[in-house]
């Protein structure tokens, strides 16, 4: 089997009016996260997970909102050990998982459903 993982957005979970076609998007990648995990998408063996976080912490948000609050940002270096974590099989949501990053006071917790 193989790990896929696909970049969706905790903020595609409700209606993003103000970024219409980002929500689109991301919600495609929703569905797409939980119809490769059934059996009958033609990839059998796979074990599929969407990755949601609100804001990632990258030079790029830090340039375009430099008064914001950064700790509510998910760090980079959160999400590659959390990707670690899953290759090496620990902590592993099940298959079609759409796994929220959620960071308050500069501590990232994941949740699934």
């Amino acid at each position: 089997g193989c790990l896929v993982v696909l970049p969706g957005a905790a903020a595609a979970r409700a209606p993003t009016p103000g970024m219409l076609a980002y929500g689109v998007a991301k919600a495609a990648v929703h569905h797409l996260v939980t119809s490769l995990a059934r059996k009958s998408s033609g990839l059998p063996d796979a074990h599929v997970l969407g990755l949601l976080p609100m804001t990632l912490d990258t030079p790029m948000n830090r340039s375009a909102m430099p008064t914001a609050d950064r700790s509510t940002w998910t760090p980079l270096s959160f999400c590659a050990d959390l990707v670690m974590d899953w290759c090496e099989g620990r902590n592993l949501p099940p298959s079609g998982s759409l796994v929220s990053l959620i960071t308050k006071d500069s501590k990232t917790t994941p949740s699934w459903t």
